[in-house]
């Protein structure tokens, strides 16, 4: 009986620090430290780039909270470029990330979950988004392949992708 209980103390324990707990939200444990290579400040916004383990979306937009800030929406080219500039000058030349971007209750529109908006700029790749019907494609990912720059693909919020958190200039994480 105590072997049962120890082993099972110690399976939550590994579970917790390995980052994940038995909801699929990430803990405290494995929050990575913050530095010059994963931060950009634009035009009024602080972004933080997580490069260091992968989340459904659901997964991600906690992670973003758990720190105070928003999964990422992207308002306007100019904000699409530097984000495209950022990942390249830091070496990130394929990825796929998580934006805040989801399908709206009528299953047509696109809305940034994060704030609430009507997605209004938008920069799918050339075939998107095509909302595959089967695997159900309801969030949107930002994608860098090589040469294509940044561009918008719609897929099943169930895949496990990196993620970009922002918040107001104004955020403080003391």
């Amino acid at each position: 009986m105590w072997i049962c209980v120890c082993l099972l103390i110690s399976t939550a324990c590994i579970s917790y620090a390995a980052g994940q707990n038995d909801d699929g939200a990430f803990t405290s444990a494995v929050l990575p430290k913050k530095n010059n290579n994963n931060q950009l400040e634009f035009a009024g916004q602080k972004y933080y780039f997580n490069t260091v383990f992968k989340a459904n979306y659901f997964g991600a937009m906690a992670y973003c909270k758990q720190q105070g800030m928003e999964l990422l929406s992207i308002e306007s080219q100019a904000e699409n470029k530097r984000i495209e500039l950022f990942l390249v000058e830091n070496g990130l030349t394929y990825g796929h990330f998580w934006t805040s971007a989801t399908k709206s209750v009528d299953n047509v529109h696109w809305k940034w979950l994060s704030t609430g908006r009507d997605i209004v700029y938008t920069n799918w790749y050339w075939s998107e988004p095509n909302n595959i019907p089967i695997v159900w494609e309801h969030c949107i990912e930002i994608r860098i392949e090589g040469t294509t720059g940044l561009t918008w693909n719609d897929l099943p919020c169930s895949r496990e992708l990196l993620s970009i958190c922002e918040a107001p200039k104004n955020y403080c994480r003391c």
